[in-house]
């Protein structure tokens, strides 16, 4: 258990940094309308779009199934991870599916301007959310951490 807790304290150091990151380009984008024809906004936009990828990834394949097998939980498929903890209240099925599915299409997918730019306001609308999903995970690993620290003391 001690093994699966240290791995899962430098996973969220990880996803934090991720996170701090994909705050600060949303921040430099606040207020201002999207431009695919401006350098800089493209600069702040990749770095958005790449950190959102980032951390959506990283939680995924890294943090989820960590966490719930901390908490003695296994599953077989990612599907019953998700529900899992939507029934933890960390996290919305739907929300997560279309958060993927736009990152997806984003990463593979070639589409116009016009289909980028609604893309990318949907991500800059959503990043927070995803955000939230970390930091709620985050949270709840601590309080179970602390909740086994005073237990055992």
């Amino acid at each position: 258990m001690v093994d699966i807790e240290k791995r899962l304290e430098r996973y969220f150091e990880i996803a934090k940094r991720q996170s701090d990151i994909l705050k600060k380009s949303l921040n430099k984008l606040e207020n201002k309308e999207i431009n695919l024809n401006d350098e800089e906004m493209i600069f702040i936009l990749d770095s958005l779009l790449f950190r959102f990828a980032k951390l959506q990834d990283f939680l995924g394949q890294k943090i989820f199934r960590n966490f719930l097998e901390y908490q003695g939980l296994s599953f077989n498929n990612f599907y019953d991870i998700l529900k899992e903890l939507e029934k933890e209240k960390i996290l919305d099925i739907d929300l997560w599916a279309s958060l993927r599915e736009i990152r997806n299409e984003l990463a593979h997918e070639y589409p116009d301007k016009e289909e980028i730019e609604e893309k990318i306001i949907f991500i800059i609308s959503k990043s927070n959310d995803l955000i939230d999903v970390f930091e709620k995970i985050k949270d709840r690993f601590y309080e179970i951490k602390r909740k086994r620290k005073k237990d055992n003391s």
